[in-house]
């Protein structure tokens, strides 16, 4: 299974999710981030780290492709800004692209842009509305639903997502005392699991 994670915004939570995905569903993963901290997390046999236009100040369309790997090898795509031709062809065989996004105005512009692009590329779209508190979620599903017919999961905030960097490890992992929220947490990253894999 090949599943993308993008979105042209920043700071949706595009890493952490692909990390959480990645150890649950015993992936490996490449990204073109090249600020990724997911290598000081990940050992190397599980973790890519491949060029980016920022590295080396180039047409992002002028870049090598992605490494050709056997379809047998379960992958996530951690995708940075920009998406250019060759993220585009990652896109094009992935089962599935996932696009975080936060609920406030910006992040949900950009999606839209983000989302106007990849449609023309592929219908195997997930809208995943991250780290929500109160009617984030509803407020943003409403919003995007005007414009995409694709399916929605929400995320909500809680602290110990971010942790799976730290201890490198899974949420379900990292939950020692769970909480009720934790479990909610837990229990939406596994609908998503669900989802993508046609449970």
């Amino acid at each position: 299974m090949k599943i993308t994670i993008c979105n042209a915004k920043g700071g949706v939570g595009k890493t952490c999710i692909a990390l959480n995905l990645a150890f649950e569903m015993k992936c490996a993963i490449i990204t073109n981030d090249i600020y990724s901290p997911l290598e000081s997390v990940l050992e190397p046999k599980h973790f890519i780290k491949v060029g980016t236009s920022e590295e080396v100040e180039i047409d992002p369309d002028l870049m090598p492709d992605y490494p050709d790997l056997a379809d047998d090898i379960d992958l996530i795509y951690d995708l940075q800004r920009p998406i250019g031709k060759r993220e585009i062809k990652v896109i094009e065989a992935s089962d599935w692209v996932i696009v975080p996004t936060l609920a406030d105005y910006i992040d949900l512009h950009v999606t839209s842009e983000t989302l106007w692009r990849l449609q023309d590329v592929t219908d195997r779209i997930i809208i995943v509305i991250n780290r929500t508190t109160r009617n984030d979620f509803a407020e943003a599903r409403e919003q995007l639903s005007k414009s995409f017919d694709y399916p929605f999961f929400e995320i909500r905030k809680y602290e110990a997502v971010p942790g799976v960097f730290d201890r490198k490890a899974s949420l379900r992992d990292v939950m020692e005392n769970p909480s009720q929220l934790c479990k909610t947490v837990f229990l939406q990253f596994e609908a998503i699991i669900k989802h993508v894999r046609g449970w």
